[in-house]
């Protein structure tokens, strides 16, 4: 990944938008966060500028990225990046503004129309037709995150034993990317 970056070629920014999110993973946000303004919109800055901020619960900014990158995706007609992007913008929202998450929800509804990616497809459908407007994702949210500081950091919390959850428990009806991650 790191010599397709260097190459600058089709797929730099591509590889270069990898390399960032790698590094937000690992919890290296020193090094995540400033090449993040000069991926352009072919490596989705805002986007990435986002998930940064989400990950460090920055929510202010966070939303102020993923309001820049849906725009910018109206700008350039990307249907797919625009839904995503609104799709992480509903999540941060959530935490930030409960009234406004239920406006924000109902514009993502018509978003995946025609898109021929099925994550992009099902996850704002989902998200409507399973979750009360007033709780979007709220708890699946919460575990997720906090799943995430803690590998981040290097931890793993006594309740981490990879088992899946039980049929029955309410966390498993939340959406697959939920629940995959709490199996995972």
């Amino acid at each position: 990944m790191r010599q397709a970056a260097d190459a600058d070629g089709r797929l730099a920014p591509r590889a270069r938008r990898g390399l960032a999110n790698l590094a937000r993973l690992a919890g290296d946000f020193p090094t995540a966060l400033p090449p993040s303004p000069t991926l352009g919109w072919k490596g989705r800055h805002h986007r990435v500028l986002g998930d940064i901020h989400w990950s460090q619960a920055d929510t202010t900014a966070a939303i102020a990225a993923f309001e820049a990158g849906r725009a910018e995706a109206e700008q350039h007609g990307a249907a797919g990046e625009r839904a995503m992007t609104q799709v992480r913008l509903n999540l941060a929202v959530s935490f930030a503004d409960p009234v406004r998450a239920a406006d924000e929800l109902a514009l993502a509804g018509p978003l995946p129309n025609g898109l021929d990616q099925r994550s992009n497809r099902s996850s704002p459908r989902r998200s409507h037709t399973r979750y009360d407007p007033d709780q979007i994702c709220l708890i699946g949210a919460v575990l997720l995150r906090a799943r995430t500081e803690h590998r981040a950091r290097g931890e793993q919390p006594a309740s981490d034993r990879r088992k899946p959850l039980r049929r029955r428990s309410p966390i498993f009806r939340l959406c697959p990317r939920v629940r995959t991650a709490c199996v995972l």
